[in-house]
């Protein structure tokens, strides 16, 4: 893996790590939260609003995040998410949670 692939990695997690809430919010509620057409995927636009009106970032920021960690078709999975953030032992989908 490249340094830059690694770093842009990096800040990815740093990122998404900063969506949850401090009310310790799942990542599943996080990804709830940003998919507000209920659709099971986030798409560029459902994410920088969520990012932009409820972490504050910018839109800027926002689009650059959203660009280092969604798949190739442009958009954002639960699945993709998690693997950003992979101590979030919290997520209601973990092997033995209820």
């Amino acid at each position: 893996m490249t340094h830059l692939k690694r770093a842009g990695l990096c800040t990815a997690a740093v990122f998404a790590i900063s969506l949850g809430s401090a009310t310790a919010e799942t990542t599943s509620e996080t990804f709830a939260s940003m998919d507000a057409n209920t659709d099971g995927l986030v798409s560029e636009a459902e994410f920088v609003s969520y990012s932009t009106t409820r972490k504050g970032h910018t839109l800027d920021e926002a689009s650059a995040k959203f660009a280092s960690i969604a798949g190739d078709d442009g958009l954002l999975s639960l699945a993709e998410l998690l693997a950003v953030m992979p101590g979030d032992v919290t997520d209601d989908t973990s092997p033995g949670r209820s």
